[in-house]
């Protein structure tokens, strides 16, 4: 959106469906107060079914087309929907605050979805006894268990907050996951637990580590 020069930005169902999940209410308020300090989004609005879309990312994932070499990204895919060759990656999410809260923490993220087994949360656990953990109770609850040990759990109330907590940390320690994308939107250290089958999340940067194996 930035490198087709911004705009508005709708968020809603298409036909009566989302591209992958519907999006609800619910979802689009945790996601606004982040999207709105974008400077490239003049006007973010929650509509299902909006006229004169000129832009649409509803069946991105079909226009699919394997390249020599590489994983093929979200943004690869979202590049081949739009005829952008070349997308540009530099760091697209600004205007963030760091929380004086995670200052000196490293921060863990773990969705239940793109897991790799091989991948040592207990070791991360024991590197970083101090970690702060962000995302949903039953992950949480996972985590504790993964690392083998107690991990604080920070409730967030929207992405603004969560980019806020990831701005402030030293590193985020995630799977494939929103707080994947949030600290590699805004340039952030992070290391990230890869699922070996699906390479869609590995966006080349000095400060990103993949690890498709044990950890560390």
């Amino acid at each position: 959106m930035r490198q087709l020069g911004g705009g508005e930005l709708i968020l809603g169902n298409w036909q009566g469906i989302g591209a992958r999940e519907p999006m609800t209410r619910h979802r689009f308020e945790v996601m606004a107060p982040l999207l709105e300090i974008q400077p490239y989004i003049t006007k973010l609005s929650y509509q299902d079914d909006p006229p004169n879309v000129t832009h649409n990312t509803f069946q991105f994932r079909q226009t699919t087309m394997p390249r020599i070499g590489e994983a093929h990204t979200l943004v690869n895919w979202h590049g081949d929907h739009f005829n952008i060759p070349d997308v540009d990656i530099s760091p697209w999410l600004t205007g963030i605050t760091p929380s004086e809260e995670s200052k000196g923490k490293v921060i863990f993220a773990r969705t239940l979805r793109y897991t790799n087994p091989q991948f040592r949360w207990a070791r991360a656990g024991q590197l970083y006894p101090h970690a702060m953990f962000v995302g949903f109770e039953d992950e949480w609850r996972a985590m504790c268990l993964a690392s083998g040990r107690p991990i604080e759990w920070r409730k967030t109330e929207n992405l603004l907050q969560v980019a806020e907590l990831i701005a402030g940390s030293d590193l985020l320690i995630s799977n494939q996951n929103v707080h994947f994308w949030i600290a590699c939107g805004m340039g952030h250290p992070v290391i990230q637990e890869t699922d070996r089958n699906n390479l869609n999340s590995v966006i080349r940067r000095d400060n990103a580590q993949y690890f498709l194996g044990p950890y560390p």
